[in-house]
Formats: structure tokens, C-alpha cells, sequence
């Protein structure tokens, strides 16, 4: 999460992505005479910020303890419970009375402040609640001029969630008025579904009293009749469906749900909610047709993975609808169904027709191709730069730190975008090995150095296991190690946690799983096509750590190239970057980076045989290129340290907001 989206969470309005700016105060602006006044400072690139009227300051440099969230009394709601006036205004949107009672919608007077006075008015809202079970867990308010606000400090998670029990189909809207068009129309409603069921039930029995009467008749005959069991034990697909049956059996099986708070790519409320998707095997995701819906939709695709996802395609220039309520009102309910049944599912691979993918393509036309982002490394973006979908093969001579320069790498990118990262890597087991690692690179300090000056403290060491446990999970099946198992907790993680690059250290620690019948090559062919599906499903920076094979001149030591590691060429033939971390002289701390494959340069990073050269300060920990580490800046530029972790380190914001 960007330190922009850490101070939105705080309440803070911000109009920027980046640079400082005074804004209302969220603690205190509201009681004030004077609540236009833009009494709060904030410096979203440090995350710092500081009230010069209550003196709320802080900043989300932090890590957040885990969060607590605010209660919500269901009956302290409920006890007034009523909608009269906004109940006309959801009927002409097309939802009938008994869909708005479903929802348990309720009117609530709320503040906000006036877009033309700045000044703090009351406005009546429609009050839409968030129940997990029984339990009341949020309330989002939208006026009728479609300002919102949810209920302070209370857990974000998905609008109508309770419907995704038991279900294997799931369809995703970007607004709670489109989640109860879908239920209008069909899709998760109950009273449908409990008409279909007496249907059913009604079928069934016609059957059973056609078997006694066919008994009754065989039995005068003196024949053998159907069995107990037979007449018990009728099957569902022994009912001829009425067409009134075939039409609600389309509605059947499904959960609809909304995002909490409109189109963003800022999936934290899944993280919670995620167990309610391990058992659905298609979404169907329905977010509007603008460009902040398609962005959102191809983030949730991301988190869910393309096999398993579908969307709805508004084909906009032909129908002028973006979203369900728009299609209901304009052409009714049977377009609405069209546009499910319909659903595009994902290409990951096949043909790929351009009559199914012109959203992509014109947003070829209007925008230039998607860049990479940054390693957070000035130096290293000039060759490198992450790339979601790809494959990033890592190569260098055994313990010559390739994977202390990943593991910095990783860091890194968790310090400036907040990447979250799944890893295995066998070799470093156990765990605490490994985060030790990772919490040495963060801190840049020793655990156990034999100069005890260099050691972390505790509150160091404290922030570092608390900055590791929000950013990486360390993968050990106690199973089998093959691709197979390995990609199912990673997909695990990339739904639960928001997992956005995944890592395999070393290569060849995988079970093999090579026929009797293939070549070394033609296994590493069929593998590395499993991992390429799976990087662009799920859309995640898929990394492999490879070991060449030994030189035999070791004086100096070449640079190993594709050839020298395991299946050869192959290796090159199937990844995406090819990237060599070496050591002329194991003596030294300097290290060199060839860059061997950039399939594709336009996105950034350099042409293959570039190279450029960095510095390992081993009393920190971590790597220099052209004299910087981004989390060495981390540290300096907020003017925040590890020691200041703690309730106390608030003292220091003073010294960190510069207006």
C-alpha cells in the first residue's frame, strides 16, 4: 500500500499523489468555527503529517500494529430502522420493495461538507449495511448528490458477503445499487431460488405418485414394481424443467457482492474475506465500463487469477450502459441476463480474436505501453525495472550473494510500493533463517555480529519481524516441493495476502516430474509454460534463482551465461530476463550485474549485454549502486530511524514536515 493510500485510510483528503500540501484536519476541522481552514500539513512522499491546530501528528513510515477495528452495536442501528424517502427514489432506480428490504436498507442523516460553501451541512442518506453473519460490520452512506462515507475506523469488506456461502459462482459489482439489480434481476435472490426449489419439489412428487400409481397397476398384474429406494431416491435430472424452471435455474448457484468503496486497485478488504472464494469456481467481475472500472477489474483478475475469472464487456459504443442499474433501466431484465451469460472469460492462452479484446486494443491506440516500475534503485532502472506477467531468471556462481542481492531487491520494492512477495527457497530452511535475512537487509544491522556495536536492538529487531510479517511468506510444503504444490500456495497467497512477485531459490530444489520418454530440454520446455501461465494469470513478477555450472577457469572467473546452467539453451528460450549477478574476485565487495534478456525493452530495462557494477556494505547489510539504496534513503529522507519505533516516535514528526 502507497503511503497516499496509508494517509487516505488515516481520513486524510488529499488531492495529489505526491509533494506536500495543507488540508482540513479530520480530527478537528469539523468542530471548528473556521472548517475550511487548512490547518493540516503532510508530506505524502515522507508520510508524514501534523495538525497545527489539535497537534495530531504522526506518519505511516511505521508498521501499523495490527489493526483493531471498530464495533458496530446491530440493534443501536436498527432501533429507528426505517426508509420512506429514499425508498422512492430506489424504486425509480428499478428495485422493488422487497429487494430493498433484502438489504435491510436504512436512512441516516450525515455531515458533509458542501461542495460550493466548503461548509459542513447535514444531507439524509441511504444507509447500506456490511454484515459478516449476524454481525453489523460497516455502514456506507451515500447521499442522493452521491457524496459518500463509510462509518469510521470500522472494517472494510465486501457488500452482501453472507450471499458467497455455499456458492460456486460469483458475480463482483463496482456499487451496492448494481449489486441489488442483480439480485432484482435474478441472481442470488432468494425468493427466486425458494421458487425454484418448490418447482423442483413439485416435479419430484409428480414422479413419485407416477411410480404409485404404476406400482398400484403392476401390482394388480401381478408384476414387480418399482423398488423402496427408487421411489425414495429420485434424482433431479430425472425433472423435465418448465420454461419458468429453465429461467430461474439461470440464477441459481450464485453470490452477488460489491467492493466497499468504488472502482480502486486497492484489494485490502480481500485479505479478510478471502476463505469466502476458495470454494468458487468462476466470478464474474462487473465492474463499470470507465477507465477506473477496467483498472479495478484487471486488478481483481490479478488476485482471483485469469482461469477462474470472467467479465461482463458493456460494448459502451453500442449500448451507452456502463453498469447493471443503467442496462435494467434502459433495456430491462433480459438484457442484464445477456450480459452474464455472456460474460468474456480471460484468453491465457489460445486464440485470440481482436473482436473480443477492443477495449485493449484502443487502449493501445490512446496510451503507450505500460512501463515497468521501479526497483526504488536509480542505477538499476536504467537496466532493470519489475514487469507483472513475467518471468525473471536469476543467475550467478554459488555463495556469491545472488540471493542476498534478490532478497535486497525485494526489500526494496516492500519499502518504496509495498510489494508483497511469497517465496520459496528450500535451501534456507528453516524460516527464521530466512527472515532473519530479510530483517537484517530492513534494519541494516546484525543479529548476532562479532562486533557487538553492530548489533540491532530489540526494537529493532521488533519493527523488522513486524515489517517481514506484513511483506513476505515463506513457502515449505511438508508435501511434495513440485511446481504443481508450489503454485497452489502461491495462489493462496496471492488471493489471501495480495501477493504481487513470488520467487523460486534455486530451480533445481523443484520435484522433478519428468516423463521417462522427454529430454532434459522438453521438461524445462513443458515447465517453464506451466510458470509463464501462471505469471500471466495471476498477473504477478514470477523470479527463478538458477545455479551455473562450476567454471573450470576460476582466474579470473567468467561471466556464466545461459549455457552453463541446467537444459542450456532452453533456459534463455522460454524466460523473459535473464540477469547475471557476478564476482570477479570473491575478495572483494564489489559485484557486477549483467542484464542477458529483456524480451522486451520498450516496457523498460536495457538491451541484453549491458551491465552495470555495485558495492555490498557488509556492516549493513545491503548493496550500493552509484552510492544509493532506496532503503538506506528510506531511513534518512524521513529523518525516522528503528530506535524511534515505539509510542514516543511521534516527537520526531516536527522535524519531518518542512511548512
Amino acid at each position: 500500500m502507497s503511503f497516499k493510500q496509508k494517509l487516505e485510510n488515516l481520513g486524510i483528503r488529499l488531492n495529489r499523489s505526491h509533494g506536500n500540501l495543507k488540508t482540513v484536519c479530520p480530527k478537528c476541522s469539523e468542530s471548528r468555527k473556521n472548517k475550511r481552514d487548512l490547518c493540516l500539513s503532510v508530506d505524502i512522499d515522507k508520510g508524514v503529517y501534523k495538525c497545527h491546530n489539535c497537534e495530531w501528528k504522526g506518519n505511516v513510515f511505521m508498521y501499523e500494529n495490527k489493526k483493531t477495528y471498530r464495533e458496530l452495536n446491530r440493534e443501536e442501528y436498527y432501533r429507528n430502522y426505517k426508509i420512506t424517502d429514499s425508498r422512492k427514489y430506489l424504486n425509480e432506480r428499478g428495485l422493488s420493495d422487497d429487494t430493498i428490504d433484502h438489504f435491510m436498507l436504512f436512512e441516516k442523516t450525515q455531515k458533509f461538507i458542501d461542495k460550493k460553501t466548503g461548509e459542513w451541512v447535514d444531507k439524509k442518506c441511504i444507509s447500506f449495511p456490511y454484515f459478516r453473519g449476524s454481525n453489523l460490520v460497516n455502514v456506507q452512506y451515500r447521499s442522493r448528490d452521491k457524496d459518500f462515507k463509510l462509518e469510521k475506523d470500522a472494517e472494510l469488506i465486501l457488500f452482501n458477503l453472507n450471499s458467497l456461502n455455499g456458492v460456486k459462482k460469483c458475480i463482483i459489482t463496482e456499487g451496492q445499487i448494481d449489486c441489488m439489480t442483480a439480485y432484482e434481476v435474478g441472481y442470488g435472490n432468494v425468493k427466486k431460488q425458494e421458487r425454484l426449489n418448490k418447482l423442483k419439489f413439485e416435479k419430484i412428487e409428480e414422479i413419485r405418485k407416477q411410480y404409485e400409481e404404476e406400482n398400484e397397476f403392476n401390482k394388480k398384474q401381478k408384476k414387480t414394481g418399482r423398488s423402496a429406494d427408487e421411489m425414495k431416491n429420485i434424482e433431479e435430472d430425472m425433472i423435465e424443467y418448465t420454461p419458468e424452471m429453465d429461467r430461474l435455474s439461470l440464477f441459481s448457484g450464485y453470490g452477488i457482492v460489491s467492493v466497499p468503496n468504488g472502482a480502486s486497485d486497492n484489494l485490502d478488504f480481500l485479505d479478510s474475506s478471502a476463505e469466502y472464494f476458495f470454494g468458487i469456481d468462476e466470478i464474474i467481475i462487473a465492474t463499470d465500463g470507465d477507465e477506473k472500472g477496467i483498472k479495478m477489474r484487471n486488478a481483481l483478475i490479478s488476485r482471483f487469477g485469469a482461469e477462474k475469472c470472467k467479465y461482463v464487456n458493456w460494448d459502451y459504443e453500442k449500448t451507452a450502459v456502463k453498469d447493471f442499474n443503467d442496462a435494467f433501466l434502459k433495456y430491462g431484465e433480459d438484457f442484464v441476463v445477456n450480459l452474464v451469460q455472456n460474460a468474456v472469460g480471460i484468453p491465457v492462452s489460445g486464440i485470440h480474436y481482436v473482436n473480443e479484446m477492443l477495449d485493449e486494443m484502443w487502449n493501445s491506440y490512446w496510451h503507450k505501453v505500460t512501463q515497468g516500475s521501479t526497483t526504488g534503485f536509480t542505477e538499476i532502472d536504467n537496466y532493470f525495472v519489475w514487469k507483472l506477467g513475467e518471468i525473471n531468471l536469476w543467475q550467478g556462481y554459488a555463495h556469491q550473494g545472488k540471493t542476498s542481492f534478490f532478497n535486497q531487491l525485494m526489500v526494496a520494492k516492500s519499502v518504496v510500493e509495498g510489494w508483497k512477495w511469497a517465496i520459496f527457497c528450500p535451501e534456507n530452511y528453516p524460516a527464521t533463517n530466512y527472515y532473519n535475512g530479510l530483517i537484517m537487509t530492513y534494519i541494516g544491522k546484525e543479529i548476532h555480529p562479532k562486533n557487538e556495536n553492530y548489533k540491532m536492538t530489540e526494537r529493532e529487531y521488533e519493527l523488522g519481524l513486524k515489517f517481514i510479517e506484513e511483506h513476505f511468506f515463506y513457502i515449505y510444503p511438508e508435501d511434495a516441493h513440485d511446481i504443481e504444490n508450489i503454485h497452489d500456495k502461491f495462489k493462496h497467497l496471492i488471493l489471501k495476502k495480495g501477493v504481487k512477485g513470488v520467487l523460486v531459490d534455486p530451480l533445481n530444489q523443484l520435484d522433478k516430474t519428468q516423463k521417462p520418454y522427454q529430454r532434459d530440454d522438453q521438461y524445462l520446455s513443458d515447465l517453464y509454460m506451466q510458470i509463464k501461465r501462471f505469471a500471466l494469470s495471476y498477473q504477478v513478477s514470477y523470479n527463478i534463482i538458477a545455479h551455473p555450472n562450476s567454471p573450470r577457469e576460476k582466474n579470473p572467473l567468467p561471466v556464466p551465461t545461459a549455457y552453463d546452467l541446467w537444459g542450456g539453451a532452453m533456459n534463455f528460450n522460454k524466460v523473459d530476463g535473464l540477469i547475471c549477478f557476478h564476482r570477479q574476485n570473491l575478495a572483494e565487495h564489489v559485484c557486477e550485474v549483467h542484464i542477458q534478456k529483456n524480451k522486451v525493452v520498450d516496457t523498460g530495462g536495457a538491451m541484453a549485454g549491458n551491465h552495470f557494477n555495485g558495492v555490498y556494505e557488509w556492516r549493513e547489510k545491503r548493496f550500493y549502486f552509484n552510492g544509493q539504496n532506496p532503503i538506506t534513503d528510506f531511513w534518512n529522507n524521513s529523518k525516522l530511524t528503528p530506535k524511534m519505533f515505539g509510542d514516543d516516535y511521534t516527537d520526531v514528526v516536527d522535524d519531518c514536515v518542512p511548512f
